[in-house]
């Protein structure tokens, strides 16, 4: 297996989950790595952290001898490998993302209520900034 991977989560562990193509058959193949192996470099990138917190880096692969006990069962294509993982792994980080962006709205808004309720002015700032944070 030879090639590279960026922003890895956890690629600094002991062992990498890669999916490579197999040139030659013209297949996809998902297997566990080990980052000590012979042809395996991981470089922590500094200052950048996965969705999970979990540290990325840069993993380089050069000719690294993947062993049949180190493929995973049924990562055997694109479609039952690659694109499972990215399809749920996508959808979660979507959606999250919305929950936040709803979380603030929500909070500027029963902000914006005590506020009223208190018969205090409301800034033009206020909402400035709140233009800023629902771009």
């Amino acid at each position: 297996m030879s090639g590279d991977k960026r922003w890895i989560g956890n690629g600094v562990q002991d062992l990498v989950i890669i999916y490579g193509n197999l040139a030659e058959e013209k297949r996809v193949i998902g297997a566990v790595v080990e980052v000590n192996q012979p042809g395996v470099s991981s470089v922590k990138i500094p200052n950048k952290y996965g969705f999970r917190m979990v540290q990325n880096a840069q993993i380089d692969l050069k000719g690294v001898k993947v062993r049949e006990e180190q493929l995973l069962p049924g990562a055997d294509s694109y479609k039952r490998g690659v694109e499972d993982v990215i399809k749920h792994s996508r959808l979660i980080v979507i959606w999250n993302t919305v929950g936040a962006c709803m979380g603030v709205y929500n909070l500027a808004f029963k902000h914006i209520k005590v506020l009223k309720k208190e018969g205090k002015v409301i800034p033009i700032k206020f909402f400035e900034k709140l233009g800023l944070i629902m771009g």
